[in-house]
């Protein structure tokens, strides 16, 4: 035990004093802090532009003083912004924060989920994940794989070698050295992030602070991987610089190639349906929808009755028709879950975006929360229209009139579904075990590797 706390203490002396620590932390800690920054602004952006959408739908409620003129109007639902996105924005900005029904015969837009929502959008977002998933792989790799092959490079693989401790006690500290070597930096970099958020949305502060520090903890582990991943491969090539193009090798399969095998494989055996498909089916239910007028009823009361019913059955087919592109996206992360193991990248992202509430399954649970809205919307009028219409006719008069217009605070809102808890924290769970298998694996091969390393 003293002799690895002497050698990792000896590593992350050398690591401290080197170039490559000075790039590491001019690098991660500038990004956190934009990272930051630049989430932060457009979580602001999103809630003064989701305020600001509320007021204008209220004051156009308020200019309407029946109920009728609401059948054509056109109503949307408005999602809050998700401070978690921060982190990791996932899928969330390709499917939108405003879904549109122009009355209450049409369904809400959908047509970003079949076209966009896919698990290839889970890459190339500006977020803290991005920063964690590229940039700290990339880090870990530069300032570890030359820590076998570089002691042969100076001169000093023999001396370390012969010295009274063992090569597995050698391979064990210098991963522990540069572990905390890099551990440093990227603690330091989220504890500065952390007061960054705090001081430009500590509104928001705390709704994200368990993921924020959940998934530095991931950062940790996922750096790990690669700083073993690193040292084995050091072990291996013996000279640095065949180190050096070997790491950035493996760096762009895991970090890039892998990855995009799970989206591959998750969309291919759980195929969304193609729009000609869906337009196909939306075509037939129109065509019945229209034929449904045919032989309505002549009383006024009862027609309009029949009208908000056949209304229902249509919406409630049309859904059935959406609900096939659901279950596929359910079933392509179900799929990827089960590939996450592929790559440790696979794995950090699907978990994020899992624990965050911005991965596919996600977008497909808030439109679903549009869908349910919009049920609730029609019959909110139903109800309020209908009892009008009796009313009017009762007394002989005109439909009753709202001088201040109809309540909006009385209109169904859409309440966002979101995972459960426990969901959420079995996603993280999952990719932390997948972390640490990656990082029993690598470890293990850098110690047989070590041992195996021949000085001369």
């Amino acid at each position: 035990m003293a002799n690895l706390i002497l050698i990792a203490g000896k590593e992350l002396r050398r690591a401290v004093r080197s170039v490559r620590f000075v790039l590491v932390i001019v690098i991660v800690i500038p990004l956190f802090l934009l990272s930051a920054a630049v989430g932060s602004s457009k979580l602001m952006i999103s809630k003064e532009g989701y305020e600001y959408s509320l007021q204008q739908q209220s004051a156009s409620f308020g200019a309407v003083k029946t109920y009728q003129p609401l059948l054509g109007i056109r109503f949307a639902a408005y999602r809050p912004p998700n401070p978690k996105s921060i982190l990791a924005a996932g899928t969330t900005q390709p499917l939108g924060d405003t879904f549109f029904f122009y009355n209450i015969n049409n369904p809400p837009q959908y047509q970003t989920l079949l076209i966009h929502n896919s698990f290839s959008r889970l890459h190339g977002q500006w977020d803290l994940l991005a920063i964690i998933s590229v940039v700290l792989s990339f880090l870990a790799l530069l300032i570890s794989y030359d820590a076998i092959a570089g002691e042969k490079r100076g001169g000093t693989i023999r001396l370390l070698f012969s010295s009274s401790a063992r090569r597995t006690t050698v391979a064990l500290g210098k991963l522990l050295g540069l572990i905390t070597t890099l551990a440093i930096p990227v603690i330091l970099a989220a504890v500065m992030a952390g007061i960054l958020l705090f001081a430009l949305i500590p509104d928001y502060v705390a709704q994200i602070l368990p993921e924020f520090a959940s998934l530095t903890g991931l950062a940790v582990l996922y750096l790990s991987v690669f700083v073993a991943l690193g040292i084995a491969i050091s072990a291996f090539c013996h000279r640095p610089f065949r180190a050096l193009v070997v790491s950035l090798a493996f760096w762009v399969v895991l970090v890039f190639a892998l990855p995009q095998i799970t989206v591959l494989v998750a969309s291919a055996s759980n195929p969304v349906p193609g729009q000609e498909e869906t337009g196909a089916r939306r075509t037939e239910l129109v065509n019945q929808y229209l034929e449904g007028f045919r032989n309505f009823p002549q009383d006024a009361i009862e027609r309009r009755k029949a009208w908000f019913d056949l209304t229902a059955w249509y919406q409630g087919r049309l859904y059935e028709v959406w609900l096939d592109t659901a279950n596929a996206i359910y079933a392509q992360e179900r799929t990827a879950w089960a590939w996450n193991w592929i790559s440790p990248t696979s794995s950090l992202l699907i978990s994020s975006t899992g624990l965050c509430g911005t991965g596919p399954a996600s977008e497909v649970r808030a439109m679903d929360s549009v869908w349910q809205t919009r049920a609730r919307f029609a019959e909110h009028l139903e109800e309020r229209m209908l009892a009008d219409m009796r009313r009017a006719l009762g007394t002989g008069e005109q439909l009753p009139r709202y001088e201040n217009g109809i309540p909006w605070e009385a209109m169904p809102k859409a309440e966002f579904k979101t995972a459960p808890e426990a969901s959420r924290w079995f996603a993280y769970a999952a990719g932390a075990i997948s972390q640490i298998g990656w990082l029993a694996l690598l470890a293990f091969c850098s110690l047989v590797l070590t041992r195996r390393y021949d000085p001369r």
